[in-house]
């Protein structure tokens, strides 16, 4: 599990950080505008929010098919 949420932070974490180091050394980079007047920045912002409910998506269905399972078998081993 540790390994699994470990390497999960990781990733969002530079994700998450890409955006304020992206947007001071490459401004420029953030007015490109991609559909109508909709630009990178917006985009970019935006699909933080989708990879952060991915991220809670997936977690949520490995821990039910895997944690779970894991905490009901130490309970009983405990009891």
């Amino acid at each position: 599990k540790r390994v699994f949420l470990f390497g999960w932070w990781i990733a969002a974490s530079v994700y998450y950080f890409s955006l304020p180091l992206l947007s001071g050394y490459f401004p420029a980079l953030f007015k490109i505008k991609l559909i109508g007047v909709i630009n990178f920045g917006y985009l970019f912002i935006l699909s933080q929010f989708a990879v952060a409910i991915f991220v809670a998506m997936y977690y949520t269905k490995v821990a039910n098919r895997d944690f779970d399972r894991l905490t009901v078998e130490l309970v009983k081993e405990l009891q």
